[in-house]
């Protein structure tokens, strides 16, 4: 897992203004796709085609990534909650050639009726959206592997 911390440790270059920029855009666009047009369109934005996949995966970009989407999450003044951070993460990382797979699950609470929740892996591993105890994935996105 990652920490919720803004990167204050690293040296911001060019390189990490840019991709601040960059995920800043990328956030604000996501929360009001989200908000305008039909889930089904929606919770495929991340989706995007991967053009130039990597071999490997860069802990760097990954980290950087999750850092700036939480962050800038937190500072927006609309609620910015899983699917919107988990939708943004994905693109961010695709864009990359990172093959992130954003997951839509579901539960069941007594109190609290039913709840959606949305998270993103890369490799098998959980990097947003950390709290995926009872949850039942119903569905991955993109549903093929690209």
């Amino acid at each position: 897992m990652f920490s919720r911390e803004f990167t204050t440790s690293i040296k911001r270059t060019p390189e990490w203004y840019a991709a601040a920029a960059e995920t800043f855009l990328v956030l604000n666009a996501v929360c009001l796709a989200v908000r305008l047009l039909p889930f089904r369109h929606a919770i495929r934005l991340g989706s995007r085609k991967i053009f130039h996949p990597r071999s490997f995966i860069d802990e760097r970009v990954l980290r950087r990534s999750v850092g700036l989407v939480n962050r800038w999450s937190d500072l927006l003044p609309w609620r910015s909650v899983c699917i919107q951070r988990g939708l943004a993460l994905q693109w961010l990382l695709r864009s990359r050639g990172i093959d992130a797979r954003l997951h839509y699950g579901a539960r069941i609470l007594q109190q609290r009726g039913l709840q959606a929740h949305v998270w993103v892996c890369v490799a098998d591993r959980i990097v947003i959206g950390e709290t995926v105890d009872d949850f039942k994935c119903l569905a991955v996105f993109p549903r093929d592997r690209q």
